[in-house]
């Protein structure tokens, strides 16, 4: 149970809190769109091992907004721990890149619908799933928030 705890504690430090500083930047245009809104942690893949980690597995839950501006948020258990200005870069036809500024991290992405892959570009290649979270539109206060769980 201590290794699950510490791989949950990485997986969690690596979706979230590594991201502690805010900008903005003009617009995240074209294709990249797709990649705006607010997503929720499914599970993690550890290429070295054959546990998936889960939310119900690790007791936490996680999500990362992705803004129009050029802004990333972090959430834990629907409170949010960081934030990080990102650009995007096309590595190739099929590799696309978020750079996180101020950080070393960087992630592949892929959407799919309303699934958002990333893959870490350090040694250890972890796989996060998310899944897109719909906005609840209130029309009488021209609000749009994300329901809590």
């Amino acid at each position: 149970m201590n290794v699950l705890y510490q791989k949950g504690g990485a997986v969690l430090l690596c979706v979230g809190s590594l991201f502690t500083t805010g900008c903005s930047r003009d617009s995240v245009a074209g294709v990249e769109d797709q990649l705006v809104g607010r997503w929720e942690w499914v599970e993690t893949t550890l290429p070295t091992d054959s546990l998936k980690l889960t939310p119900a597995l690790v007791g936490h839950t996680s999500a990362v907004e992705f803004d129009r501006r050029g802004r990333a948020r972090f959430y834990q258990d629907n409170s949010m721990t960081g934030a990080a200005q990102f650009t995007l870069r096309r590595r190739s036809h099929r590799k696309q890149l978020i750079v996180y500024h101020g950080y070393r991290a960087h992630q592949f992405y892929t959407v799919v619908g309303n699934h958002l892959y990333l893959r870490d570009t350090d040694a250890e290649g972890r796989g996060h799933l998310f899944a897109r979270k719909r906005p609840v539109s209130s029309v009488a206060g021209n609000t749009v928030s994300y329901p809590t769980q």
